[in-house]
């Protein structure tokens, strides 16, 4: 007698409704095991076909309950009798492994063999390499191999066995054949009663492997009932039913899943012959198997990868369509124009969605969704959460629950042990509970923008072109997508003419691929490379190219792809003769419709739509070819950044004309803030209103923006620390990565050295919103919550691009907006005080070398030069006014240059470690003179905090004892034994590596990427050289920082922050050597030599 609780209740009357079905429906109640049901079929429905299939004379042939446990007892026999396992040990025993190609009666029955005899067994594909197939066995602690006869799965297993080295020993054993199971005239005697754990491994199955050696993952019987019990969830009565399993191999999960779902709803499985020479799946072989089940067949299993090959036969189009049920595939995605095909020809077609680590998702045979065919339902016995993903798509994670079995947990979510599948599923448009996956989190490519790419159903479309084995797409980190295709008969492409017409063969299947594809993900014909034949792909045992190890064995073919997309990203445009108002406009438009689409009207930010890197240098490049001529300084100025500060048609042509114009004298046009952002987000203040029900809470209840990052995070874990705090709520936009909040806090609170426990904090709430949405993205439960209790908000959160533009940075303005609106709505008898994170970047244009006060900035002129700062300065601006018109207090707090923690942490992606990484491969260290006021991330987090009290508007957060910038830099010298320079020479030998300087052929591949990162924020650094220049004598004078920026007082900030006050010395040796180490110890720069 087994436990029950993890079972729901079975629905009734699903199947062996007709009348003309005389099975019994077993109860599944957990009552009785898998195992036991099948000895209960021998009782209750002993000649109720298991299996059909059509013999060699032709003949129409079953085998029955009263057949097929016979035989699996004595199977189970044969396998006891080989393992040397007694009939009556009740002993837990090892598994033991089958490696075969046998029939799919012989296997099926050998593997129910050992579920009777309560041995754990573990089918392995043979399509596995003899170093995965050792891996497993080891992992397993399988002692016997059983093998079928054929020579090549033979030289494998003796292969895997010279992979085996250590102990234990492990025997082989032949399969058992068919003749030998099935032969009536041998004893088949029940096997003796057994005390079955319902948590004991029953059966082992392995992942693919796609990107490492596949794992192991353990079935009980608890998993396995619930798989038995989910096809009572659909809509379709399978009592009686034929399914076509000519494709299905037993070493599969769907293989495995017919094992429970055949004894739960009286289905029969349709085979080939078993007593036939075995033989090899090919959507030929499979097909013709179908044929000869006549119109036996009412459903159909298959893999995408046969299908594809069927639907482009129209007499096998044909024949779907007739089929009474339909057409069933999984194991992998089917593309959509495929299926698109055979939806409008009739063919009915049902997704089979699953995985080995929590069992089936997807409700079997559910209603025909007819053209939503890739669209599912989750069955009621999966515990799902579908996460938000930030861009209307979602990952799908499972809980374990008592009736939800979860065969591997590998996460936490909201504190319930789960699985992440990694699976990204998009919703139907207009049918709720409706899905369709469009990719894997794991597979996703982000690009260094951000932005992702699902590749999977790209790829499909690709792989359409008759010509084309596989392909993989690739670009994670980089500006732009690529594909690496391997054509079917993979020519030599030894010339960049064969390279060319290559990519025109396959162009109008990739032009498909480009329409179906978000606008980042699209795909330049330049950016299409080729598989050699010294490199073919390899495949995991479901026939998906190992994305993994393919990317690895081309990276060097890709590296230099991209390095020649950098160069040549450009084409001859069409020049006018003569410069006009119409004619830059014209020019401008053609240039960036090419890149980005026709549809691009010419007031759109190109940004807003998807506008990425490389298409930004695409055009750049472009405007330049048109114009290389003689130009202005100020072209020759703005080469770089021009399509960041001007992204829509109208202003590129505007800044086209304007430079067009200077070739022949004329001044270029003047660049000013955008005085409109500004009124847009100062009017119409709401007024607040507190309701007499809601008191003050008696400790601090504090939002937090902005926590995932190196500041945040810092932030977060000191208002853990203070006791004055009742509740802090770290509110935090959704993944991009697809990892849920808890791991992105978990990730970085752990790189940081900061203790994950306070993540555990009752006190601390992680949030999901965007605050540029009405009610900060949130729900309304959450709102109301917040409105009723926060008494301060610190809003940390800001995008950090020194290339874009202002009107780039519209929905981060309008988040501070939101907020300041968010805040009068308080509940609360005072509304809650905003602390806002500023920038030193508000003060690009400061014309004094005077110190800045900690007052408002009220001159608009101050900020201009840099979009980022521009940006910080108008929300300073909201803030302020905000706190003049309405009950709001606010206080502005502008940030100095932090440095690494106390422990040496320090963000890899900040602009000082990148100059480092790239000094390492550069062989030279520049050096920086004046005054440094850098202050530790963790000391600023604490100060921040202290703020809370304050009532002043505006304060500085930079160190009381700046320290000498030359010391610094002399220490990293000493440590990382590099030479110095100075910094204009130090830009020089790093613009030698620039893409935009142009690199000889001869120059080293090595200097670019990621071996000298500061090349992606060369325009930031020629600034600051700019800037150092032009401030030489005030630096010499430490009226400005070693950097140019003006000095911050910090008479308010220390008179607001005890921290502050207490910090009586600068940064030392000691602190320089642990950001170094800290960097080595994650790998950004290399440990040093002996």
């Amino acid at each position: 007698m087994g436990p029950t609780s993890f079972l729901l209740d079975q629905p009734r009357g699903v199947h062996a409704r007709s009348p003309e079905c005389s099975f019994s429906i077993p109860d599944l109640d957990g009552k009785l095991t898998l195992p036991q049901i099948y000895e209960w079929h021998l009782t209750h429905n002993k000649n109720h076909p298991v299996f059909a299939h059509v013999n060699q004379a032709g003949s129409w042939v079953h085998l029955t309950y009263s057949q097929v446990v016979p035989a699996a007892r004595r199977a189970a026999r044969y396998v006891m009798k080989a393992c040397n396992i007694s009939s009556s040990d009740q002993e837990v025993v090892r598994p033991f492994a089958i490696i075969a190609t046998s029939n799919t009666v012989t296997y099926f029955t050998t593997l129910l063999g050992a579920l009777l005899a309560a041995i754990p067994v573990f089918p392995i594909s043979p399509g596995n390499s003899p170093a995965a197939i050792a891996h497993l066995l080891k992992t397993t602690g399988v002692s016997n191999v059983f093998v079928s006869d054929d020579q090549a799965t033979r030289d494998l297993v003796d292969m895997t066995f010279k992979e085996l080295t250590s102990e234990p020993v492990v025997w082989s054993h032949s399969m058992p054949s068919f003749e030998e199971i099935y032969a009536s005239g041998q004893p088949a005697d029940p096997l003796p009663e057994r005390d079955y754990d319902f948590d004991a491994t029953m059966v082992i199955v392995h992942s693919s492997g796609s990107t490492s050696f596949p794992k192991p993952i353990h079935w009980n019987h608890k998993s396995y009932l619930q798989v038995a019990l989910m096809p009572h969830f659909g809509k379709h009565d399978l009592c009686g039913k034929v399914l076509g399993c000519h494709a299905v191999a037993m070493f599969h999960a769907i293989g495995l899943n017919c094992l429970a779902w055949l004894p739960s709803t009286g289905f029969v499985m349709a085979t080939f012959d078993p007593q036939a020479t075995v033989t090899w799946l090919t959507p030929e072989s499979v097909y013709e198997g179908f044929q000869t089940c006549r119109d036996k067949l009412d459903f159909v299993f298959a893999v995408p990868s046969f299908i594809q090959i069927w639907s482009q036969d129209d007499n096998k189009v044909s024949y779907f369509a007739t089929m009474k049920g339909g057409l069933i595939y999984g194991g992998g995605p089917l593309s959509k124009s495929c299926g698109d095909q055979l939806a409008a020809n009739n063919v009915r077609i049902y997704t089979l969605y699953g995985s080995s680590e929590v069992g089936v998702i997807a409700t079997i045979f559910p209603e025909l969704q007819r053209e939503d065919w890739e669209y599912f339902t989750i069955n009621k016995h999966c515990a799902a959460e579908l996460e938000p993903d930030g861009d209307g798509t979602y990952e799908l994670i499972v809980i374990a629950r008592p009736t939800q079995e979860l065969s591997i947990i590998n996460s936490n979510f909201k504190g319930e042990k789960a699985y992440e599948t990694k699976d990204i599923l998009a919703p139907h448009p207009s049918k709720p509970g409706l899905w369709k996956i469009i990719g894997r989190a794991d597979d996703q490519i982000m690009l260094s923008n951000g932005e992702k790419t699902n590749p999977v159903p790209l790829e499909a479309i690709v792989n359409e072109h008759p010509q084309v084995a596989s392909s993989v797409m690739f670009g994670r980190g980089r500006t732009q997508n690529g594909i690496l295709v391997q054509l079917k008969d993979i020519p030599e492409i030894a010339e960049p003419n064969d390279v060319i017409e290559s990519r025109n063969k396959i162009w109008l299947k990739v032009e498909e691929m480009n329409s179906f594809a978000p606008a980042h993900s699209k795909i330049f014909k330049e950016m299409i490379i080729f598989a050699s034949r010294q490199k073919p792909f390899t495949f995991t045992p479901k026939g998906a190219p190992r994305r993994a190890k393919i990317l690895e064995e081309y990276k060097d073919e890709i590296d230099q792809l991209y390095f020649q997309m950098e160069e040549n990203t450009h084409y001859n445009p069409d020049v006018p003769t003569t410069w006009s108002a119409a004619s830059s406009l014209e020019f401008a438009r053609t240039i960036v419709h090419r890149v980005l689409g026709q549809g691009v009207r010419d007031d759109v930010n190109f940004f807003d739509i998807g506008c990425s890197s490389l298409d930004a240098t695409w055009i750049r490049n472009s405007v330049l070819r048109g114009l290389r001529t003689p130009t202005s300084r100020a072209l020759q100025d703005s080469e770089l950044t021009f399509v960041y500060r001007y992204p829509t048609v109208k202003s590129l042509s505007q800044f086209i004309l304007s430079n067009a114009g200077s070739i022949h004298g004329d001044d270029p046009c003047d660049v000013t803030v955008d005085q409109n952002l500004l009124t847009r987000y100062t009017t119409d203040f709401p007024t607040h209103t507190a309701s007499q029900f809601v008191s003050l809470p008696a400790k601090d209840v504090v939002l937090v923006t902005g926590t995932t990052g190196s500041f945040g995070c810092a932030v977060l874990a000191h208002l853990a620390s203070c006791d004055s705090i009742e509740t802090i709520y770290a509110l935090n936009r959704p993944s991009r990565t697809g990892k849920s909040l808890w791991e992105r806090h978990e990730t970085v609170f752990k790189e940081r050295g900061y203790s994950v426990d306070v993540l555990r904090s009752r006190k601390v709430v992680l949030l999901e919103g965007e605050i540029s949405e009405n009610g900060l993205g949130c729900d309304k439960q959450s709102v109301h919550t917040l409105i009723t209790s926060v008494t301060h908000i610190i809003h940390i959160a800001w995008p950090v691009n020194f290339n874009l533009a202002l009107n780039s940075f519209e929905t981060a303005i309008r988040g501070v907006r939101n907020l300041v609106d968010f805040a009068l709505s308080s509940l609360l008898p005072t509304p809650p005080k905003i602390i806002f994170t500023s920038s030193v970047g508000v003060l690009y244009n400061w014309p004094r070398s005077l110190a800045v006060e900690e007052d408002p900035i009220y001159n608009a002129t101050v900020p201009v030069g840099q979009g980022y700062g521009e940006a910080k300065w108008i929300a300073e601006r909201i803030l302020q006014i905000a706190r003049e018109q309405t009950a709001l207090h606010t206080v502005v707090v502008r940030v100095g240059q932090l440095s690494g923690a106390t422990g040496g942490a320090w963000n890899t992606s900040d602009w000082f470690p990148l100059v480092l990484k790239s000094s390492v491969t550069l062989g030279i260290l520049p050096q920086f003179q004046g005054v440094c006021p850098w202050i530790p991330v963790d000391a600023a987090a604490k100060v921040l905090c202290d703020f809370r009290s304050t009532d002043h508007d505006t304060l500085h957060i930079t160190h009381p004892r700046p320290v000498d910038c030359a010391f610094i830099m002399r220490s990293i010298s000493a440590e990382l034994r590099l030479t110095q320079v100075s910094f204009p020479d130090w830009i020089k030998e790093l613009e030698e590596g620039s893409l935009e300087g142009g690199i000889d052929e001869g120059s080293n591949p090595i200097r670019r990427g990621c071996d000298v990162p500061a090349l992606k924020i060369l325009p930031f650094l020629r600034d600051l050289r700019s800037r150092m220049d032009h401030y030489r004598e005030d630096i010499a004078k430490t009226s400005r920082d070693c950097l140019g920026f003006p000095i911050l007082k910090t008479d308010k900030a220390l008179g607001s922050s005890p921290v502050l006050q207490s910090m009586d010395a600068g940064l030392s040796a000691a602190d320089v050597l642990s950001w170094v180490q800290f960097w080595r110890s994650t790998g950004f720069l290399p440990m040093p030599l002996p």
